[in-house]
């Protein structure tokens, strides 16, 4: 059997009935095929089938077919249109507060943190993340002696500011947690001596900060439940965030060299007895998302867009801001004693 020859046969005679019901259209091809090559229809191939049934399929849908990539192709271009309207929006966004930095932001201590406070809340972090992480560690082990406690502030606000841009989906955690601890694992790699102290606080500071998040979200359910992003799967994924933080730290352990793995499994055995605040304000939410929020599980969007300068620079903030919390508290703790 020829299967081009059947192939331009079967076009050729589907081009020219003249018949307007679908089914006397198929009916004609199969028959065609048994008058013209002998092959009943108990007898057809599954290269003649496919034949039969591409022939109908393309002349069927051709019209629905030019249309559907037309509208892939506006679809496209309105794509395009977002990306860079999204671009343009972040950095008037980081235009804005760099103009703050420069004009009120080095009044004090407490201004900037408050500063960088106001911008964490207001710039899409995402994307972003890894650099931001990476920066502000590197700036800690230059700048600050604290180096456990500063990492630990800077992981718990720059989590829990990433957590709050989008829902508390499974995937979402995953990635922020994930993102944050990767690019920790990077610097204590490359500063063997600190990797511990990085690590430690990092995960610390991971822990409080998707504890806090999960806290807004309890707190967001009481009060304003018509303003969430939630999905169907958010009370049984909260249910298990206790596993899922140790999941995320053996995903990154496996990725390591054996140092660092051994690292992150040793502090893996240490924060899993400091679970307990997560398990409980988890179960709590997810009682009253059950009771509450029923109705409106469906909805989930995230839209982020960022820039490794700008990456650089809030990695900068975050260090700054975490001295300035740090050195209030160790001020009151002198004065205290």
């Amino acid at each position: 059997m020829d299967l081009e020859q059947l192939q331009r046969d079967l076009r050729n005679r589907y081009r020219h009935q003249k018949m307007d019901d679908l089914g006397a259209r198929a009916q004609d091809l199969v028959s065609y095929v048994e008058e013209e090559y002998g092959i009943a229809p108990s007898g057809l191939s599954q290269q003649e089938i496919r034949l039969i049934a591409q022939t109908i399929l393309d002349a069927e849908t051709r019209q629905l077919q030019e249309e559907l990539e037309d509208l892939l192709v506006q679809k496209e271009r309105i794509d395009r249109q977002v990306e860079r309207k999204s671009g343009q929006l972040q950095e008037e966004k980081h235009a804005v507060f760099n103009i703050l930095d420069d004009i009120v932001g080095t009044a004090s201590p407490q201004t900037f943190a408050a500063l960088h406070q106001v911008r964490l809340q207001s710039i899409d972090l995402f994307d972003m993340l890894e650099e931001m992480v990476e920066t502000a560690i590197i700036t800690t082990l230059e700048k600050t002696q604290e180096i456990e406690e500063t990492i630990e502030e800077i992981s718990r606000e720059i989590t829990y500011e990433t957590l709050n841009e989008g829902p508390l989906e499974t995937g979402r955690i995953r990635r922020v947690l994930g993102s944050i601890l990767h690019s920790a694992v990077g610097v204590g790699e490359a500063t063997p001596n600190r990797a511990e102290e990085i690590l430690r606080g990092t995960l610390r500071g991971a822990r409080s900060g998707l504890v806090k998040a999960i806290h807004r979200l309890k707190k967001q359910l009481l009060f304003m439940p018509e303003e969430l992003k939630l999905t169907e799967s958010m009370p049984t994924e909260l249910l298990r965030s206790d596993s899922l933080f140790t999941q995320i730290i053996q995903d990154e352990a496996l990725r390591c060299g054996n140092e660092s793995r051994e690292l992150l499994e040793k502090l893996s055995r240490e924060i899993r007895y400091d679970l307990s605040e997560l398990v409980e304000v988890s179960r709590e939410t997810v009682e009253i998302m059950k009771d509450q929020l029923s109705q409106v599980l469906q909805r989930s969007k995230l839209l982020n867009s960022r820039t490794a300068s700008e990456a650089k620079r809030m990695g900068i903030s975050a260090w700054l801001s975490a001295k300035s919390v740090l050195g209030g508290a160790l001020h009151n703790t002198k004065e205290k004693k």
